[in-house]
């Protein structure tokens, strides 16, 4: 503290915050606005943050400032509302995101899967990787085996009305 002034030390790398004021309040001063980057997330959605084009996390509802001197930042803002991924969400980000947000169906080679969105078909899946957002959407998963297999039906012996014997 210096008279009637407070300095705050902040870390660059973290969203900017203060116990002293607001978000909003900071970025109304030119200074601080010029040097962040702020992406504001509404609920049903999230943020994929990328700092110097490599995935860094991901932001739930909020609005977020972060200083952009150092690395440039850049958001890609994702719908959750429905359970389907849009294509524009890469794979490998999933490996990185907490599972407390997806859902992960694997399909082997040998299956088919039915989807089924509250108890209501959506569609087939074939082999392959999917991912689902978790909602209020109920989703589940009835594999089909559809590998083939031998059955072997012992004969059997039956008398007509006439009595003969059929095999």
């Amino acid at each position: 503290t210096f008279g009637d002034r407070e300095i705050e030390i902040v870390d660059i790398s973290s969203p900017l915050t203060s116990s002293r004021c607001e978000l909003d309040t900071l970025l109304k001063d030119a200074n601080v606005a010029k040097q962040v980057s702020v992406v504001e997330v509404a609920d049903q959605m999230l943020a994929l943050n990328y700092v110097g084009g490599i995935f860094s996390g991901v932001l739930r509802h909020g609005k977020y400032a972060f200083f952009n001197t150092a690395d440039k930042r850049e958001f890609q803002l994702v719908d959750i509302s429905n359970p389907t991924v849009d294509e524009s969400v890469p794979q490998y980000i999933f490996s990185k995101l907490p599972m407390t947000i997806y859902t992960k169906v694997e399909v082997a080679e040998y299956q088919k899967a039915r989807l089924y969105f509250n108890q209501k078909l959506e569609g087939v899946l074939d082999v392959g990787t999917y991912y689902f957002w978790k909602t209020p959407v109920k989703i589940e998963v009835a594999y089909v085996d559809t590998r083939l297999t031998q059955l072997d039906i012992t004969g059997q012996e039956m008398l007509s009305a006439d009595k003969v014997s059929l095999r």
